[in-house]
């Protein structure tokens, strides 16, 4: 009576586990490259951090490109950046602003402090970016089968048009791809037989289990 028999899920709902903890993989090694580049930019270039606190943006990436030191910063056009943010539909500041807090007062560093730390932050941005395209492709990917899961059920019996539980798990409000899909599938053999007691376990919701 302590164990419950192990079924095999669906093939779509493997798939889909293996797809979300992928992203759960990445999400990680997002969130720890944003947090060495951050701690490099806090060595010798905190003007950026004024920009971007945790430095995930796409047009953070690119300006410090453009101006990867203080000095060339110096030099930066304000068309230059305007044309950047537009790029990157970036409204909330303007270029001006983004030039005149880039041209602060730099911090003093020890001499090729700002050299080791460009060299550094060039190995990092492009791992930023491929990082973030496998993020977005994982997504889109989720967002399939997801819809597949959601399709009708033409093979049950009697009810042909009977709304599959990723279809009603979807519907409820707040609930997005992220949540839909860690429950359908790390939860899926207790969704299946309508387990709500184990359910709300795993979910953390029981107050006392």
């Amino acid at each position: 009576h302590c164990f419950h028999r192990a079924r095999f899920d669906d093939a779509l709902v493997v798939e889909l586990r293996e797809l979300n903890r992928v992203d759960d993989d990445l999400k990680d090694q997002f969130n720890a490259l944003c947090n060495r580049a951050r701690a490099l930019f806090h060595r010798y270039y905190p003007a950026m951090l004024q920009l971007s606190p945790h430095v995930s943006e796409p047009w953070i990436w690119r300006l410090f490109e453009l101006a990867p030191t203080p000095a060339k910063a110096r030099k930066l056009r304000p068309q230059r950046v305007e044309k950047l943010l537009g790029e990157h539909r970036i409204r909330r500041v303007k270029a001006r602003d983004v030039v005149k807090t880039l041209r602060a007062r730099p911090v003093e560093v020890a001499p090729g402090s700002d050299t080791a730390a460009v060299l550094h932050l060039e190995l990092l941005v492009p791992q930023l970016r491929l990082v973030r395209a496998q993020r977005k492709a994982l997504r889109q990917r989720i967002e399939h089968v997801l819809t597949k899961l959601s399709e009708p059920d033409g093979d049950a019996e009697g009810q042909p048009e009977e709304h599959r539980d990723a279809a009603v798990l979807r519907s409820l409000p707040g609930v997005g791809i992220k949540v839909a899909a860690t429950m359908l599938s790390e939860a899926a053999q207790a969704i299946a037989e309508r387990d709500h007691g184990t359910l709300r376990a795993f979910a953390g919701v029981a107050p006392i289990t």
